[in-house]
């Protein structure tokens, strides 16, 4: 990922997890756990993995 792309992203997947309790819906809140923080976990285990360059 080019690095001015990586500050949005993890504002907006920040954004995303926060409000994801708000959700009434148990399934929908279910869905929307798996769907935004799957891939922050993804994200952050890779940059531990790599490094930052």
């Amino acid at each position: 990922m080019q690095h001015f792309l990586l500050w949005p992203t993890l504002s907006i997947l920040a954004g995303a997890s926060a409000t994801i309790p708000v959700v009434q819906n148990s399934y929908t809140r279910n869905l929307l756990y798996w769907l935004v923080l799957s891939p922050i976990a993804v994200g952050l285990l890779s940059v531990v993995c790599m490094g930052i360059r």
